[in-house]
Order: structure tokens, then sequence, then C-alpha cells
């Protein structure tokens, strides 16, 4: 048996930086979600393109980011601050977001779907780390979401 984990289910989330629109609406494609993993790009850069290794199935996949200095077009407009309200801070959820465990994983309802934070949810901010997934609390919802630059959630 072969321990190497296989992609199995990709998604995308997609933010506009010339109309500053977050664009989460492309359906994820594949099989089943066996597990979840969210790939980002540091602070200050941009998702440009995917790469990946495959032999009789995908095992490997990544980002290719971008410095947002050489994506921006002078004149058109700056994308979101990605800081996150201080730790402690209620805050209202701007964007639709998928809630996550402390390992990662993506939180599910008893028949198996996602669960969403959705847009307008007072929320209590707790620590956030360096991958942009910050613990919340409040309106019924306890876990970690996504907030980061390409993503401005909180």
């Amino acid at each position: 048996m072969n321990a190497t984990p296989l992609v199995s289910r990709l998604g995308f989330t997609c933010w506009m930086p010339d109309s500053q629109v977050l664009n989460d609406h492309i359906k994820d494609f594949g099989g089943e979600e066996a597990s979840s993993k969210q790939i980002t790009c540091p602070g200050g850069e941009y998702g440009t393109g995917i790469f990946g290794r495959a032999g009789t199935a995908i095992d490997a996949l990544g980002l290719i980011c971008t410095p947002i200095a050489e994506l921006v077009r002078p004149g058109a407009p700056t994308p979101p601050d990605p800081t996150p309200p201080p730790q402690g801070k209620t805050t209202v959820v701007k964007l639709d977001v998928d809630l996550y465990d402390d390992a990662g994983n993506k939180k599910k309802t008893a028949d198996g779907a996602p669960i969403v934070v959705p847009a307008g949810t007072t929320v209590v901010v707790g620590d956030c780390n360096e991958a942009g997934m910050c613990h919340i609390s409040g309106g019924g919802y306890e876990g970690r979401v996504y907030d980061g630059l390409d993503y401005d959630t909180l």
C-alpha cells in the first residue's frame, strides 16, 4: 500500500485586483474530499499558476506566487488590508468562509456538508497563525477560518 497522499479534489478562490471582486464560486472538481489542505501565497503575493507531479495520479501540487508589484498596473486599486482584527476583538465576518478545525480539516455537518460561516456573523477573533488561519467563536460557530490578502474575511 502506498502511503503518499494523492490529490483527489481541487477548488479555487480568486481575487481580481482591478475590480476588487472575490470569486469563490468556481465549482470544486475531482473525486470525494478526503482531507483538506489550503495552499496560499505569502503576504504581498498572488497565485499566478499551479504546478504538480503525476504518474498514474496527481501526488504533488503547488502554487506559483508572484509579487503584487509585478501584477498591478499603475493606478489600479490596491488589495484590501489582510491584517485581522486584534485577538479578543469582536468583528463581523465580511465574506462567507469555510470553518476548519485546529488540524486544518474542514468542519462538516452530520450529513457531510462543509460548515460555512456566513457573511454578517458576529464573532470574537482568537489567535491567527502564519498561514492566515484565525480562531473564531460566536454566532454558533467555533473553529478556524482563513483570513488573508487573497480572501479578507475578518
